[in-house]
């Protein structure tokens, strides 16, 4: 196996961006806008290596915390 490549699950697309949405918004502060935070919070940068891993790994990561139940409605949601 190579460490290039990760599997990740498919997911439903309602879960991706729910969970994108959120972790936006958790990472917003008052200089940007509407996103959330206050004046206070540290600037958000979309520009680091750790972003960007989380926005592409996070929904997996989190997925694999929810119940079956859980999991089942976000299918029936698409």
């Amino acid at each position: 196996m190579s460490a290039t490549r990760t599997w990740t699950p498919e997911l439903p697309q309602s879960w991706v961006n729910a969970w994108r949405a959120q972790y936006l918004q958790n990472q917003g502060n008052g200089l940007l806008g509407g996103a959330g935070g206050s004046i206070l919070s540290p600037l958000h940068t979309t520009e680091g290596t750790e972003h960007q891993r989380r926005l592409r790994f996070g929904p997996t990561w989190s997925w694999w915390r929810l119940s079956e139940e859980q999991k089942s409605a976000w299918w029936e949601l698409g």
